[in-house]
């Protein structure tokens, strides 16, 4: 994958000169310690050449996404909770959301009550996206986010997250929140649905896989 960014270097003229990056897209993933039912996914956008590629120090990727994918048939019950809740307080939200809200969510999927046992079998919580300054604004944690889709959401997975950045540099308010949360909404083959805008600003959710064949790195960045 190339992307461009401005080096801060100038031409004569005093322009900005742009410079073609190459990165490499990489998924690490591994079993949850104590629970076998969950895999711990991070998928990672590393600088072509990078002897860290594969680190699992987050510190060494230009961009990264962690995630966890969990067996589950239907929404989450109350015996799921520890799940959600040994990860992060975030993850613990997502439960809540999925459980307290179930024919909300059930009707934003399209998936009717009687058919959720069955339509569901897994939940993939991206629960963290973060991308280094200098790579912002080409589309990268929209490339994250196919990528782990793509690979692990199949066809009864339910995938939910919050559109929130992270970041030393970054606000995290309503403003940017609702801007982040329209820009997720803006990609049509991750196809991410808002569950109640006002109750639970930036929470998304979506059904099933685009299928990791579907679409390209042309498809959401510029053709150098």
């Amino acid at each position: 994958m190339n992307l461009n960014y401005c080096s801060g270097r100038k031409s004569e003229e005093g322009t900005e000169l742009s410079e073609s990056v190459s990165y490499n897209i990489g998924t690490i993933v591994r079993r949850h310690d104590e629970y076998e039912e969950m895999l711990e996914l991070l998928v990672t956008a590393t600088e072509d050449g990078c002897l860290d590629e594969r680190s699992t120090e987050t510190s060494t990727h230009e961009a990264y996404l962690r995630a966890y994918l969990m067996t589950i048939s239907g929404l989450p019950k109350p015996c799921d909770f520890l799940l959600f809740d040994v990860v992060s307080e975030d993850m613990a939200v997502a439960y809540k959301i999925l459980r307290n809200n179930s024919k909300k969510v059930l009707d934003v999927l399209q998936i009717e009550d009687w058919d959720e046992e069955v339509a569901i079998e897994n939940i993939l919580v991206i629960d963290k996206i973060e991308v280094n300054r200098e790579c912002r604004g080409q589309g990268m944690a929209l490339r994250l986010m196919r990528e782990v889709k793509g690979i692990f959401a199949k066809a009864e997975t339910l995938t939910i997250l919050q559109a929130r950045p992270f970041g030393d540099d970054v606000k995290s308010g309503a403003k940017e929140i609702r801007a982040l949360t329209d820009y997720y909404l803006s990609d049509s083959i991750l196809g991410f649905q808002e569950i109640d805008a006002k109750q639970y600003p930036g929470w998304l959710v979506c059904y099933g896989t685009q299928g990791y064949g579907q679409g390209s790195d042309y498809c959401y960045f510029p053709a150098w």
